[in-house]
């Protein structure tokens, strides 16, 4: 045997079977570290995912020996792993000579005389290259059978009174081999038609072929079926006006209907079924679509579709993103398992006791499990400015911190007082508005107009309302004729907080009144409430929120089960070194993690640069270092160590920090809906710090010219 057909092992490295598809690389090496240390770990990719498979090269060839055997079988993502010792590849010079040397033999067998290759006069007979082994009768009666249940489809929803009908327009659909109808029950939950919503008889039909198969699948299913004639005349009482007709393949592909699932987000509240399925069709034949909505009748802003391939519901994915569907633009992912998603969903340890109730769930339908009232917020995007101006603004204007803390509020120089949550005026004369809050009816907020007349002639009283429900917030807006009579209002309300005059009460209800600002004394305010908060807490803890996205939101549904993972992680990272009290938040610094391998420090910053005038056109961000981690055991195409994924960016100023963190964490727009940016500010290790900036000190120091003029010379230029 030639040396290049020997087969040699690499001893360091395993190749991995049956790796499950919602892991990544990482997952991998981190699970095969524990055996010991991984050089490098990639899986196989295929088209738009990984195939299952990959290999792991460990440092020591005990460790990989160590792998094979106890990794062998085991279970890891759901699915058990087959683990074995990888065989090198033969150089690319020594196959194509093999397959040169192979292709030669193939032709002179062919040419060869029959007598030279008789056994009989010394002959050999040459082998055939590749010879299949032959398949036992068991073998091929199996694989008959497999390829039978490809080829049928199920019909149901079948009573008496239609089923003659039913069954002769799925034989006109195509050719039909064989029909087997009632089905026992037995094969009916063999097959799991119960589950995708298969009721009444059930029948089989046999194609003739696996295309035919779905395209009857497609006209069959959801099709209303009038009853026969003869049937309503022998049976009136049990017959009915119609019968929507239930159809599925039995096996393939469509044993799996709730793979073939799709979310679809940001849905207008006045979308219906048939506009969201004619956004869908051309993708293919849309086997399920729901729309979840509230007892007005309006939806929660979120849809299901099923489809009967993968192929059609990756297609859907790419038709549908970024499609505007009455006036908003949709966004479609995969839909997980609602018992998937409540397991990985569950809070952890250190969370528990949060925020979230038993109604998170609601508008799952079986899908994802997405509060009703997050998927129900999702609003159009509006200007970056305005967005800006209403989170920071929702934050500082709580009523509750406000009675928690209200010499704050009294005392502060900035502590003027704000609009309502949600509440936001435009029009002229702000001075003479003012905005009471704290009531519970409609009824309660017209007689809060009444109420503020005795501070002066009232010219207008405005009740804030939920956008879905319709009903008042607890705030209003009330508009004096004079400016004294509104801050004669918010003056009574502030003694009335210190304790030093009654409360305006209406309803039996105090009031807190204070005076309505402007968008530009809103960001005013804004920006002087970001600074206090930030000089009274030394570690910027309070920044260690920004860039998190909670796991019951429907940004968290959106994610790839990878991102999902890493954030995760990333969590977890951080709280473990925020209990130390020599870790703090920086202002500036920004860890930006889940990039691309390919890109580099300087596209990084263009990057983040374009982030922050996304938001604030007018804004001229300086960035001061900009760092992508490497690895140096690993070398990329262009010869570099190369990116771990992770980086470390320094802004000059924090808001455009900010700027950067709000408009790129979690957006898909630059990396793909799979590859999501994970951004947050940086973690900082004050004793690190420390000693770094004396060392730079004892370096600028001992660069220093000592004595003379050159001391001089530096004192000079240090005065300068």
């Amino acid at each position: 045997m030639p040396e290049g057909d020997l087969k040699e092992l690499d001893p360091r490295t395993v190749f991995v079977r049956g790796v499950a598809y919602d892991l990544v690389s990482d997952d991998v090496e981190r699970a095969f570290s524990e055996i010991g240390p991984v050089r490098k770990c990639f899986l196989l990719q295929g088209k738009g995912h990984h195939k299952g498979c990959g290999l792991v090269s460990f440092a020591l060839p005990e460790d990989a020996q160590r792998a094979a055997k106890e990794l062998d079988g085991s279970q890891f993502g759901n699915r058990a792993i087959q683990v074995e010792s990888a065989t090198r590849r033969a150089p690319n010079e020594v196959r194509k000579e093999r397959k040169r040397k192979l292709a030669s033999e193939e032709s002179g067998a062919m040419d060869a005389p029959p007598a030279a290759a008789a056994p009989e006069q010394g002959g050999t007979l040459p082998k055939a290259p590749h010879a299949k082994r032959p398949r036992t009768a068991a073998q091929k009666e199996a694989g008959a059978g497999k390829q039978r249940l490809v080829r049928t489809v199920a019909l149901g929803n079948l009573t008496a009174v239609c089923s003659a009908s039913a069954l002769a327009l799925a034989r006109s659909l195509g050719q039909v081999e064989d029909v087997v109808y009632p089905m026992p029950e037995g094969e009916v939950a063999k097959y799991m038609l119960q589950r995708d919503g298969c009721a009444g008889q059930v029948a089989f039909l046999v194609y003739d072929s696996v295309k035919s198969a779905l395209q009857a699948v497609s006209q069959l299913h959801n099709r209303v079926l009038e009853p026969d004639r003869g049937a309503l005349r022998s049976k009136k009482a049990g017959a009915s006006a119609g019968t929507l007709m239930w159809a599925r393949q039995v096996s393939g592909e469509g044993l799996h209907m709730k793979k073939w699932r799709l979310i679809v987000r940001n849905l207008a509240f006045d979308v219906k079924e048939s506009q969201l399925q004619e956004l869908l069709r051309p993708a293919g034949f849309v086997w399920e679509l729901t729309i979840p909505r509230k007892p007005d009748g309006r939806s929660r802003g979120f849809g299901f579709a099923g489809f009967m391939c993968r192929a059609h519901a990756e297609k859907a994915i790419k038709v549908a993103n970024g499609q505007t569907l009455s006036g908003r633009t949709v966004v479609a992912d995969w839909a997980v398992p609602k018992a998937q998603y409540a397991a990985a969903a569950a809070p952890l340890p250190s969370e528990a006791g949060g925020e979230g109730g038993a109604g998170d769930d609601a508008g799952a339908e079986g899908g994802v499990a997405v509060p009703a009232e997050k998927a129900a917020e999702v609003e159009p995007e509006q200007g970056a400015e305005k967005r800006m101006l209403q989170s920071v603004v929702e934050q500082l204007t709580e009523p509750a911190e406000a009675r928690k803390k209200p010499q704050d509020r009294v005392n502060a120089p900035h502590a003027t007082p704000a609009s309502p949550r949600g509440a936001s005026m435009k029009q002229p004369g702000m001075e003479a508005t003012a905005a009471p809050s704290n009531y519970l009816s409609s009824k309660e907020g017209s007689g809060s107009g009444d109420r503020m007349a005795r501070f002066g002639r009232v010219k207008a009283c405005r009740l804030v309302l939920d956008k879905q429900t319709r009903k008042p917030k607890g705030t209003a807006f009330v508009e004096f004729e004079a400016v004294a009579a509104a801050q004669k209002a918010a003056d009574a309300s502030s003694k009335a907080r210190q304790g030093a005059a009654p409360a305006v009460m209406v309803g039996g209800r105090p009031m807190e009144v204070d005076l309505a600002l402007s968008q530009y004394a809103a960001r005013t305010l804004a920006a002087s409430k970001a600074a206090f908060v930030g000089g009274s807490d030394n570690r910027n803890l309070y920044l260690a929120k920004e860039g998190a996205i909670e796991e019951d939101s429907p940004a968290w549904a959106a994610m790839s089960g990878a991102d999902r993972t890493k954030r995760r992680r990333a969590a977890a990272e951080l709280q473990t070194k925020l209990k130390s009290p020599n870790f703090f938040v920086s202002r500036t610094r920004l860890c930006v993690r889940n990039l691309p391998y390919s890109l580099d420090e300087k596209q990084l910053k263009e990057l983040l640069v374009a982030a922050v005038k996304e938001r604030a056109e007018q804004a001229r961000p300086v960035v001061k270092q900009v760092k992508v981690l490497r690895d140096a055991e690993k070398v990329n195409t262009a010869g570099k160590q190369a990116s771990k994924g992770l980086a470390f960016v320094e802004f000059g100023d924090h808001a455009h920090a900010l700027c950067a963190l709000r408009q790129l964490n979690n957006n898909p727009a630059p990396f793909g809906e799979e590859r999501r940016p994970i951004v947050e500010f940086a973690v900082e290790n004050a004793q690190t710090l420390k000693k770094r900036s004396e060392r730079s000190g004892r370096e600028a120091q001992a660069r220093r010219p000592c004595g003379g003029a050159g001391a001089g010379g530096a004192d000079k230029r240090s005065a300068r």
